[in-house]
């Protein structure tokens, strides 16, 4: 049944990860995993960690991201998405004992891997 399909479907996703550097991110389970650690990521910073993975070889223009997280603002505020970097940096130091390395500079960002 269409159910059944369904669940080895949901069931198959909920298993993959994603390698970024030493963390394995479960983009079904919005979990991040370093070494014997795991933290659930809450929306933003799931988000935020999303678009990480998709420019981890680029660079990413910070208003972008900010639309990616916030697409309903009217007033953009970047001041807000430095915030939620920095406490997203934070939660993985503290949690995850890892360190998220980026650089910031004239409104665009690059993800460094460790």
């Amino acid at each position: 049944t269409f159910l059944n399909i369904f669940n080895k479907i949901n069931s198959f996703l909920s298993d993959v990860e994603i390698q970024f550097d030493n963390i394995a991110y479960n983009p079904m389970k919005e979990t991040l995993s370093f070494g014997p650690r795991s933290l659930k990521l809450r929306n933003t910073h799931n988000l935020i960690f999303r678009e990480i993975l998709k420019s981890r070889d680029t660079t990413i223009k910070k208003n972008i991201l900010y639309d990616v997280i916030w697409p309903k603002d009217v007033d953009v505020q970047i001041n807000k998405l430095d915030t939620h970097l920095t406490n997203l940096k934070t939660l993985l130091k503290v949690q995850l004992n890892y360190n998220l390395n980026f650089k910031s500079s004239g409104g665009i960002l690059r993800f460094l891997t460790n």
